[in-house]
């Protein structure tokens, strides 16, 4: 189900997350989403000791049109987690990945959209196992104005600076 995300109709050009090319538009894939559980630098000193292993439960941050993303996490790394404390749902990604920079929880983040977080410090991964997706990042236009040459320019900066699929 992908009504979660959709090209904005009254854009001429989008970059969403979709598990194969929209019907009806142009659509060009250019990475891969993964996903990783992570959370503000205060809370893993408070449910992680010195071996790295979890110690207290924690609140567990879910995307409310995702929810299916912490089991595909665990199902990919083979790690059993402790029962969360509480869950926490919230509608949209931005908001889940703030929820845990405020230390209001762990929650999954995409990579390699949170690498900037994770390189500046505002976020920690609880492991570093990153799990795949079927989901890509695709580029996307409508048909009529596809060829423009702005939007040509942009998609064509956009592919190769995001380092597209081969």
């Amino acid at each position: 189900n992908e009504a979660w995300e959709h090209h904005p109709p009254v854009a001429d050009v989008s970059i969403r997350v979709f598990r194969s090319a929209p019907p009806n538009l142009v659509a060009d894939a250019f990475y891969p989403l993964r996903l990783i559980p992570a959370c503000s630098p205060a809370l893993y000193k408070k449910i992680v000791d010195k071996r790295k292993k979890i110690v207290h439960p924690f609140p567990m941050i879910v995307h409310s049109q995702r929810s299916d993303q912490w089991q595909l996490w665990k199902d990919s790394a083979g790690v059993e987690l402790p029962k969360p404390l509480r869950i926490i749902e919230l509608n949209s990604t931005v908001a889940v990945v703030r929820a845990a920079q405020q230390e209001l929880g762990v929650a999954i983040v995409p990579m390699p959209l949170s690498q900037q977080l994770f390189a500046s410090g505002q976020l920690v991964p609880l492991y570093e196992h990153e799990a795949p997706t079927k989901d890509r990042f695709y580029f996307v236009s409508s048909p009529d104005v596809a060829e423009t040459p702005a939007v040509q320019a942009l998609r064509k900066w956009v592919l190769k600076t995001f380092s597209p699929l081969t």
